[in-house]
């Protein structure tokens, strides 16, 4: 990406600018320079007194500048381009140029240049052009192109600002060489970077590796963006404010009138002589010296806490889980995941039904805890049924160890409480292709097993994770 990238804005300038200075066939082809014509290369911005930065691409308009036309093509580009003798002088350093033409010349601005301000001058075989003063400046930006993001940019977006006009950059490089891919090539100084309106510090300012004087800026939209989104590139201040200006140089004397054409069948005018050559600017003064930094102002008092916001609704109702109805009863009626107690072995109903004995009605009852061959402790209170149940009352009397202890009395049933989290689902005998969830039990070699980790296809008792 060595040449200009809006060459349609340069050839619409050139057409302009060229009725400024115009001369006739029978002028000397020496080189000149267009008043106003040496700008920044994207932004196009000049005076009779232009500022240019290290490193940066710049335009030249003007007429008899190369008598062919040819373009660099590659890096790195020279300071005489092949089939043309013509060469861009800033004092006595010659400038890479990208392109040369008859009317136009793009070129980079050397990085080693010094002082504040230099005489740029075009030769090339036919003679020299009169020097135009350069002001030397560490930053002036102009932009090329805006890429990602939307047209016009968003909240959100991360933009890429193309640019010229960065400065230098570090660590440094060759004059024409474009930036390799191997490193970033960071600029000194970081542009101020505007978004309608607001400064937005920049994620990078470097050079695009594989170009000549081309520089990215990537920044991300605010998100608190009203209104317009208008980007802009401002120059970063460069040590302290700048000093007084130079004197003006004296104005150079008024050229003579030019003469009056022979009168037409019309009576039109004859045409008028070309201006007199205005005087150079006086240099620019030197920067002063840098302001001594101001102490930092007292830290601001904390603001009052927020108010806490409202409290969220209740979630919805979890499924019921098993519900412990104590010793077997032939009389009592049992609904499904109801749990109780027969001859020391501990079932759970799996079908509502009445007068069917656990032990003898699998179709209605599923085997939870085998009785062990030993003695067992004397049975606690009645736990309170898990899920709809409310809270548990107190628990029964230890009983001896030893003989099994009789039953424990059933503690009182608490009030009815919300409807807690879902409680233990009774599954059976286990499944190698069942996928089991969180708090599955299931029967596994006359063991009861509880899943403690959503899954199928794990063997309860060699599965801990599980």
């Amino acid at each position: 990406m060595l040449s200009i990238l809006n060459t349609r804005t340069a050839r619409n300038l050139l057409l302009t600018v060229a009725g400024i200075a115009f001369a006739t066939g029978a002028q000397a082809q020496t080189p000149s320079v267009t008043p106003y014509g040496v700008v920044n290369s994207a932004s196009y911005r000049s005076s009779f007194s232009p500022s240019l930065a290290p490193g940066s691409l710049f335009t030249i308009f003007g007429s008899n500048l190369s008598s062919t036309t040819v373009d660099a093509g590659s890096s790195p580009v020279p300071t005489q381009l092949p089939g043309s003798p013509t060469r861009v002088l800033l004092g006595d350093t010659p400038a890479p140029l990208l392109t040369v033409s008859p009317n136009l010349i793009n070129a980079q601005v050397p990085f080693g240049l010094g002082g504040s301000s230099v005489n740029l001058v075009v030769e090339n075989e036919n003679g020299s052009s009169v020097p135009v003063r350069v002001n030397l400046v560490a930053q002036d930006p102009g932009i090329f192109t805006v890429l990602g993001g939307h047209d016009p940019p968003l909240p959100g977006d991360v933009l890429d600002i193309r640019a010229t006009g960065l400065g230098s950059v570090s660590p440094t490089l060759p004059d024409g060489v474009a930036a390799p891919d191997s490193s970033p090539y960071n600029t000194v100084l970081t542009p101020i970077v505007r978004i309608g309106g607001q400064v937005v510090t920049p994620v990078a300012s470097m050079l695009v590796p594989g170009t000549v004087g081309i520089y990215s800026v990537i920044v991300t939209v605010p998100e608190n963006l009203v209104g317009s989104a208008v980007v802009s590139l401002e120059p970063q201040a460069a040590g302290g404010p700048p000093g007084p200006s130079g004197q003006a140089g004296p104005t150079g004397p008024t050229g003579p009138a030019g003469p009056a054409g022979a009168n037409g069948l019309d009576g039109g005018n004859g045409a008028t002589g070309p201006a007199g050559p205005t005087g150079l600017p006086g240099a620019t003064g030197a920067i002063g010296p840098r302001g001594p930094t101001g102490a930092t102002g007292p830290t601001g008092a904390t603001g009052p806490a927020g108010t806490t916001g409202a409290t969220g609704p209740r979630g919805a109702t979890g499924p019921q889980g098993l519900t412990w109805r104590g010793t077997w009863s032939n009389s009592t009626a049992y609904a499904l995941n109801d749990a109780v107690q027969f001859s020391g072995t501990t079932y759970i109903s799996i079908q509502a039904g009445t007068a069917h004995q656990p032990d003898t009605s699998p179709t209605h009852w599923s085997l939870f805890a085998q009785a062990g061959a030993n003695g067992t402790a004397g049975a606690t209170g009645t736990r309170g049924s898990i899920g709809a149940t409310g809270s548990t009352g107190p628990s029964g009397v230890t009983g001896a160890t030893g003989a099994t202890g009789p039953t424990g009395s059933t503690g009182t049933t608490g009030s009815t409480g919300a409807t807690g989290p879902q409680g233990l689902t009774w599954q059976g005998t286990w499944s190698n292709t069942t996928p089991y969830v969180l708090n599955d039990a299931v029967q596994f070699s006359g063991t009861t097993y509880i899943n403690i980790q959503a899954g199928p296809a794990h063997q309860p008792e060699t599965s801990p994770t599980y």
